[in-house]
């Protein structure tokens, strides 16, 4: 456990020029069942995704959520690191993730129920890995988006690589947003498990997301963007990078 977290935090100091962060609300018909931010952060030398979802209302009543995630992406726009620190209901792990050299290494702490009690630690090394971290991936993802009308993204998460198709539809009725369309199948551990197509509606001026239609074996939901602050070029730059 000592290990993991001085391996995030020394990998948190680095300052970044750029900031952007989106938040939303997520509801459940008309329920209002869990909120989420996303930060995007560009240093030029490295890029940086963070994102939290935690539900409350109504949501708390159903299933308690506190997940925390964070994505390091190199210069060279490879991983460099993933982290996960995972809280759904009684199940509490963290996770994280080093990328190196095509390699990923893998460093898992799974508690007993949501108690600080570790049940176990595992570190698992995987070799020839050519994927995006989940983080990561929504970013390439909003950004391919504009230059192709479909494919499949490469996602590596707990040890295994999923090819994720995604389809663009087009512009929304008033050509405000473009229309994402995704099927996520990833086998995950927790109570999240995405399932179905996922619908994303995605602003082509700052190539984030402003609405969400996701499925999960837990039930579906309707995600919005609430606020957004910061500059708005940030991920949009992100994006030209990529596409270099």
């Amino acid at each position: 456990m000592k290990v993991l977290l001085t391996l995030i935090l020394a990998l948190s100091y680095v300052a970044y020029a750029g900031t952007l962060s989106t938040c939303y609300k997520a509801y459940f018909f008309f329920f209002p069942v869990a909120r989420s931010c996303i930060f995007y952060k560009n240093s030029g030398d490295y890029m940086e995704i963070e994102a939290y979802i935690k539900t409350d209302g109504v949501g708390n009543l159903l299933y308690r959520i506190n997940n925390y995630g964070k994505s390091i992406i190199s210069k060279d726009l490879n991983t460099l690191s993933f982290f996960l620190l995972q809280e759904e209901g009684n199940y509490k792990r963290d996770m994280f993730y080093h990328f190196e050299g095509g390699n990923v290494t893998m460093y898992v702490v799974k508690y007993k129920g949501n108690k600080k009690e570790i049940e176990y630690t595992r570190v698992v090394s995987h070799k020839h890995v050519k994927a995006y971290d989940p983080i990561y991936a929504s970013l390439v993802l909003y950004c391919y988006a504009f230059e192709r009308k479909a494919g499949t993204l490469p996602i590596f998460y707990d040890g295994n690589v999923y090819k994720v198709p995604f389809f663009v539809a087009g512009y929304d009725e008033g050509g405000d947003s473009l229309i994402v369309e995704m099927k996520p199948r990833i086998i995950t551990s927790g109570i999240i498990k995405p399932t179905g197509e996922w619908v994303v509606w995605v602003d082509p001026h700052i190539n984030v997301p402003v609405k969400m239609e996701l499925e999960f074996t837990i039930g579906s939901a309707s995600v919005v963007l609430k606020r957004k602050e910061g500059e708005e070029r940030v991920v949009k730059d992100m994006c030209k990078r990529l596409g270099e």
